[in-house]
């Protein structure tokens, strides 16, 4: 069996096996309270995979060690602390297991006598979050610019006009179509849906209707 713990072009097999390790997981999961039910287990999202390895860097290789080419003690040290800032791979070649981690702690010390290096190293596994595009909405016609009340043809009757339905106004000389709408319809600003309702494009083009029928309808 092999541990690795992999960073790009920084890699390392353990030189000592640990006696034992242990990969923990647990379940987010909810307990509920249910008024005349009792408790329910609400089962959630799993948790992050977590484990600790305990054991040594050792001085000299060892009969058990496997490893072909082993480093100080120290060099060991100093590699692992440089994968603390960012994700680690690691690798269990008897469980097939290939993780994202994070060196959450290593504590070691040295023994004197032997000149090895203990240590207990905590990982947790690493989850990149995963984010999601938003969709920004297609802007609308009336968004680029385009005047909204040349769509407007509904006419709005002030309370107390006899305007009824529709009816027909001949433009006289001096006539302006805010002056026919508040007339006829006790709302001046009804001027662009008038004029909107026979075409007209401009509020001032009315002098060119001297002696033409405007048709207005509510």
């Amino acid at each position: 069996m092999e541990i690795w713990l992999n960073q790009g072009e920084q890699e390392i097999c353990l030189p000592v096996i640990p006696p034992q390790y242990e990969i923990s997981q647990s379940m987010n999961n909810t307990s509920v309270n249910i008024v005349e039910f009792g408790e329910v287990n609400m089962i959630g999202k799993r948790n992050l995979f977590t484990t600790s390895i305990t054991s040594f860097f050792p001085h000299e290789k060892y009969n058990f060690v496997e490893v072909s080419d082993i480093l100080s003690p120290i060099d060991y040290v100093a590699l692992i602390n440089k994968m603390k800032s960012s994700p680690v791979k690691f690798i269990i070649s008897d469980l097939k297991l290939n993780l994202d981690v994070t060196i959450e702690q290593f504590n070691y010390s040295q023994n004197d006598a032997t000149g090895d290096i203990n240590y207990t190293l905590e990982l947790k596994e690493y989850r990149k979050p995963a984010t999601k595009k938003m969709k920004t909405p297609k802007p609308t016609k009336s968004s680029k610019g385009k005047d909204k009340s040349k769509n407007i043809t509904k006419i709005q009757v002030a309370r107390g006009c006899k305007l009824v339905k529709s009816t027909t106004y001949r433009v006289k000389k001096g006539d302006t179509l805010p002056k026919i709408a508040k007339n006829l319809t006790g709302l001046s600003k009804n001027a662009r849906a008038i004029a909107n309702q026979n075409k007209i494009s401009c509020l001032k083009d009315i002098k060119k209707w001297v002696g033409k029928k405007l048709v207005i309808k509510v």
